[in-house]
């Protein structure tokens, strides 16, 4: 029994030891036919091997994604290097006319200008309606107290995509301008975190909906409407329970078609968003909370209140606010709240406000952010306003790094006189000169072009009806600024004989 054991173990063991080096052998070659097909496939399926200034880089980009490249390559091609040439200040400071003479815009900028100082940056402060600012001479745009762009939302916008062309903006302009339309980030937000139950009246609307049938979509008998576009509490309406469908529908009126008058008489962003009154505003004793957030990190938190009887939490109404220790829930909440907006437009925000509350059912809930143009409360929290100039110094200094390993030296800022001096021909310049800037045939790479047949004048005559017409209106003595006359009515002519043509032909049951 022993040896037949033995044998039988022997045999097995043999076995064994082949079939594991049958396994190994097949591993090996399914793993060279896996290296094999996987090239092969990503050679026919790449979808983009893209040229960029004349180096061939291999990626992936699909359909409304950006270019997915070697950090190496990125930096090579960081476009946003030229912000940091030809500049006097490091960062301009941006507010409005009423800003420049408002002691809490002012004291809220100073803040921000005195620690930037301090950390050894030059720094301004300009009306982004001061058209006579010269906004090229600056490296970092920050938005902060420009809170009249809501009557003046147009140019606010249009001010917006002209300094980011040729500086950097704060916050990045796909932020702020994702968060111009409330209606639409509190959409995609509620993805994320919870909004309230919202109705969206658009101002286009020949009727308001009825009453009844808002009260019964919102299961609630205080409603509180408000413009999608506003601050200040401006065109917010409380409808308490008991109201008339007729007072419902002249609140809505009023503020949608009446009330929101832009100062240069356009009408201002006005959709009517609809929702039930949360309670807690009034009555709890914690109002509307506010969460800070610069660079990322929760600074500081507050929260404002209405006075006795109102439900408005804005100093112009009354309302008043103070320091707060949010919660760790309430924190969580702010910061879920940031990280989806920076997922939802790719950009991360130098700073960013939540303002919540708890609806209600007692669940904490999301009434708006704020992150252009925002109000962060510095003025109670001096350190928010440090944190912030330390984002952007930092932010500089690894830009400035950058710049100095592509081109070999530091970007140095002007003084006012070499800006000057530097743009006293009224025009700046980009790009490679031409080594010689001569035309002739001797360019080799001409040749193609030089000998290209171009038709004589009778050739085109004879090549249709229109060039014939037009040689023999236009003549040898007209002038040249006169042409456009006889191809305007040559294309009119030509023009009603097709359409008469087709009409012709659609009459005779022809598919045209």
């Amino acid at each position: 029994i022993a040896k037949t054991r033995n044998k039988f173990k022997t045999k097995k063991q043999t076995t064994t030891e082949h079939t594991q080096k049958s396994e190994k052998k097949m591993h090996s070659i399914l793993c060279r036919l896996v290296v094999v097909v996987s090239v092969f496939v990503t050679t026919i399926l790449s979808s983009s091997v893209v040229l960029v200034s004349g180096h061939m880089i291999e990626g992936e980009c699909d359909l409304g994604e950006p270019l997915q490249i070697s950090e190496e390559v990125r930096k090579s091609y960081d476009v946003s290097m030229t912000f940091l040439e030809n500049k006097v200040w490091d960062v301009i400071v941006v507010t409005d006319h009423w800003g420049l003479h408002d002691e809490m815009a002012n004291i809220e900028d100073k803040l921000v200008m005195d620690a930037l100082k301090e950390l050894g940056r030059t720094v301004t402060r300009a009306s982004f309606r001061d058209h006579s600012f010269d906004w090229h001479a600056g490296r970092v745009i920050v938005i902060r107290t420009a809170w009249a762009k809501y009557w003046h939302l147009d140019s606010y916008k249009l001010f917006l995509e002209q300094v980011n062309m040729h500086a950097f903006l704060f916050n990045p302009l796909p932020l702020m301008r994702w968060q111009t339309n409330k209606i639409g980030y509190m959409s995609q937000l509620s993805h994320f975190v919870k909004v309230p139950h919202t109705i969206v009246v658009p101002r286009t609307v020949k009727e308001v909906p009825a009453y009844e049938d808002v009260l019964q979509e919102l299961n609630c008998t205080d409603i509180i409407i408000k413009p999608a576009s506003g601050n200040s509490g401006l065109g917010i309406r409380l409808i308490p329970a008991g109201a008339t469908p007729a007072e419902f529908e002249e609140a809505m009126e009023t503020v949608m078609w009446d009330e929101l008058i832009g100062e240069d008489e356009d009408d201002i962003e006005n959709d009517m968003l609809v929702q039930c009154f949360s309670h807690s505003i009034a009555h709890d004793g914690i109002g509307e909370i506010n969460v800070y957030i610069v660079d990322g990190e929760v600074t500081q938190a507050g929260y404002a209140v209405p006075p006795e009887g109102g439900y408005l939490i804005h100093e112009e109404w009354g309302g008043w606010g103070t320091d707060y220790e949010a919660s760790d829930a309430e924190q969580k909440f702010a910061l879920e709240v940031y990280k989806a907006a920076s997922i939802i437009t790719g950009t991360k925000p130098l700073y960013f406000r939540v303002d919540m509350m708890y609806d209600n059912d007692g669940e904490l809930t999301l009434m708006e952010i704020a992150c252009g143009a925002t109000d962060m409360n510095f003025r109670d929290d001096p350190e928010g306003a440090e944190d912030m100039a330390a984002a952007l110094d930092e932010f500089l200094q690894r830009k400035e790094a950058q710049y100095e390993e592509l081109h070999g030296t530091k970007p140095k800022l002007l003084t006012q006189d070499e800006y000057d001096s530097k743009n006293s021909a009224g025009f700046r310049t980009f790009g490679t000169p031409v080594k010689d800037g001569k035309f002739g045939k001797e360019k080799p790479w001409l040749k193609w072009n030089m000998d290209r047949k171009i038709p004589s004048k009778e050739e085109l005559m004879n090549t249709s009806e229109y060039h014939k017409n037009w040689y023999n209106a236009v003549g040898s003595g007209m002038k040249p600024e006169e042409t456009w006359r006889v191809v305007e009515d040559l294309t009119i002519q030509y023009g009603e004989e097709n359409h008469a043509k087709m009409d012709a032909e659609k009459e005779n049951g022809q598919d045209v």
